[in-house]
This record gives C-alpha cells, sequence and structure tokens, in this order.
C-alpha cells in the first residue's frame, strides 16, 4: 500500500489537503448553483414584515381610538377600584407591576374582596410607603 511508507505526520497533511480540496470544490458548486430556494425564503421573510408592519399599525390605530374595557376603567370618582380592577389598570398604581398586580388579584381571589383599602398591605410585596403612595386613588367600594 502506498500510505505505509508516509509517516502519522505525512499522513494526517495529506488527509487535512485532500478534506480541503474537497470542501473547496463543495463551495465553489454551492456558489456556481446559486439556488433560488434562498430568493424565494428570503422574499417570503420581507413580505411577512410588511404584512405584520401594516397589521401592527392598524391595531395602534384602533387601540387609540377605543374605549377600555369595564376592567381596565378606573371607577367613576377617579379612583381605582381594587376589588374590580384587573391586573393591567393595577399596573396603574405607583410601585406596581405585573408580579405585584398578579398577586393582589390572587389575594382577592383565595380571600375575597378587600373590605379597606388598607388590607391591602396584606398582599406580599406592598408595604407601607407603597399604600400611603396609591392611598389617596384607591378604593375598595
Amino acid at each position: 500500500m502506498v500510505f505505509t511508507n508516509f509517516t502519522s505526520q505525512e499522513r494526517m497533511v495529506l488527509l487535512f489537503l485532500g478534506v480541503t480540496l474537497l470542501a473547496g470544490g463543495v463551495v465553489r458548486w454551492t456558489k456556481i448553483q446559486q439556488s433560488p430556494v434562498l430568493q424565494i425564503q428570503t422574499a417570503s421573510v420581507y413580505e411577512e414584515m410588511s404584512t405584520f408592519q401594516a397589521v401592527s399599525h392598524e391595531l395602534n390605530s384602533n387601540a387609540a381610538s377605543t374605549e377600555p374595557t369595564s376592567g381596565e376603567k378606573l371607577a367613576t370618582d377617579g379612583n381605582i377600584n381594587i376589588n374590580q380592577a384587573d391586573a393591567a389598570t393595577l399596573q396603574q398604581l405607583s410601585g406596581i407591576g405585573p408580579t405585584l398586580a398578579s398577586r393582589i388579584v390572587d389575594f382577592r381571589s383565595e380571600h375575597g374582596p378587600f373590605t379597606q383599602i388598607e388590607d391591602l398591605m396584606k398582599v406580599k410585596g406592598i408595604g407601607t410607603k407603597m399604600f400611603e403612595k396609591n392611598s389617596q386613588i384607591i378604593s375598595a367600594e
């Protein structure tokens, strides 16, 4: 056999050269082919993006002109009713993010409606300072 006359390092070099030559041939063949499948996929991505932008723009313009749902409305006296407000409305309060709003809704579901606004401090994460910041704009009625 011809390869038995070479050292292990020489065989590795020959193997490397063979693999490099094969890889170069594959790359060159791929460039020559210029597959139309890639062009179609690129075109469809641009088409999807423009459709998404159009729908997004339409939804944003409609959202600005619609009335909020009953769960999102403030109480008639300008306060947020902590017994009726959904999580999105509760997030309008100072310091209340998605996590705390979810805790308030869960607390209300487990323990029933708040009898007074001070009961809000029973929710984990709501302390005296946060309660005082919001006490003027919440109600439990």
